[in-house]
């Protein structure tokens, strides 16, 4: 496995160890799909095979905010390129989180990448840490200053 992609999924990871779930899909493989134009199919097939393992909707969002990250790590690796492959790939991936602060991170991460230098961005910076839980409204705030906290992805 390409160190630097596992050094970044480890680092997105340790935020989430809560969780303590494992990786339940490819990076490497999903990182190869999109340094091409068959990204936003593989990502489309790793959400798949996530929905079929019924994950809770945290543990679901977990995985997706992995996913996010070896999307973002591979957008940074194709310096000097076009990284449109990601950006469609992570406004999909939007579309499949029923969190609604995750949706919002991967799609201001998708519109960043699509307008400025990927390695400005590192997965810790890019997506906020979420899930909305039982009993609060989606999308509500969790610090009481009116601003997310950003402690990793999911």
């Amino acid at each position: 496995m390409n160190s630097r992609l596992m050094i970044t999924i480890v680092a997105s990871v340790v935020p989430m160890l809560a969780f303590a779930q494992s990786i339940l899909f490819d990076p490497e493989k999903l990182a190869a799909a999109c340094r091409s134009d068959t990204c936003q199919v593989i990502v489309a097939e790793t959400v798949q095979h996530l929905q079929s393992q019924n994950l809770e909707a945290e543990q679901f969002n977990s995985q997706l905010g992995i996913v996010a990250a070896v999307l973002l790590e591979t957008a940074r690796e194709m310096a000097g390129e076009n990284p449109k492959h990601v950006v469609n790939a992570l406004t999909d991936l939007a579309e499949y989180s029923t969190d609604r602060l995750q949706q919002d991170a991967f799609r201001n991460v998708a519109q960043a990448l699509s307008r400025a230098d990927p390695s400005l961005l590192t997965p810790s910076e890019a997506f906020a840490v979420s899930p909305d839980r039982p009993g609060r409204r989606p999308g509500r705030r969790r610090n009481g200053r009116g601003r997310p906290r950003f402690l990793g992805i999911f």
